[in-house]
């Protein structure tokens, strides 16, 4: 149990560091933080789905795990399970959302398209397809792993996106006031004190 609830805090530690980070407001994390991770309205998976961070399949992944830890850490009597014994204690209904989440959507290998072209693999469908593939041998905790770096590579890739595009609009805002320096010295304008 205690490997579900690391990855469950690291994602929920990264949810929060991409929402400071998409938002541009760093005075917010300590209220951000204290948000549920996976709540469908009010939580950091409403604001992914508003904002569009993550996909859905993504979303139902961390929505998932968050149900799995939350089962888990707060029921007594499943101080000494193991996730094999979880899922076999789960109804049909509960089986059926635990595997959705953590086969990606995906009912068996088959559907899983890894190659984008000739010579080119999908990292994320690849990563999807062993996940896939360890859910239809039990490997649940494997198959989990897979699925955390799925979703930390994604926002990770949305955080560098972030701090990449306020370098750039930090670039810009350079730029033109080079720009308009310059037309001012050519227009014979006097440089404006600062």
């Amino acid at each position: 149990m205690v490997i579900r609830r690391q990855v469950a805090s690291l994602i929920e530690a990264a949810a929060t560091h991409l929402l400071v980070v998409t938002l541009d407001k760093p005075e917010l994390e300590s209220i951000i933080s204290r948000l549920e991770l996976s709540g469908q309205t009010t939580g950091k998976l409403a604001f992914f789905k508003s904002i569009e961070l993550l996909d859905s399949p993504s979303r139902r992944f961390i929505q998932t795990l968050s149900e799995v830890r939350n089962k888990l850490v707060h029921d007594v009597s499943n101080v000494s399970i193991n996730l094999e014994q979880y899922v076999t204690n789960l109804k049909d209904e509960e089986k059926k959302g635990f595997n959705t989440g953590f086969r990606w959507g995906y009912r068996d290998t088959s559907q899983v398209q890894v190659k984008k072209g000739k010579d080119e693999y999908d990292v994320h469908e690849f990563i999807k397809l062993l996940a896939v593939i360890l859910m239809n041998h039990a490997q649940y905790k494997l198959a989990i792993w897979f699925g955390s770096i799925i979703v930390l590579r994604q926002m990770y890739a949305k955080v560098s996106h972030s701090h990449f595009a306020k370098q750039m609009r930090e670039i810009d805002d350079k730029l033109i006031a080079l720009v308009m320096q310059l037309g001012q010295e050519f227009n014979g304008e006097p440089e404006p004190q600062s």
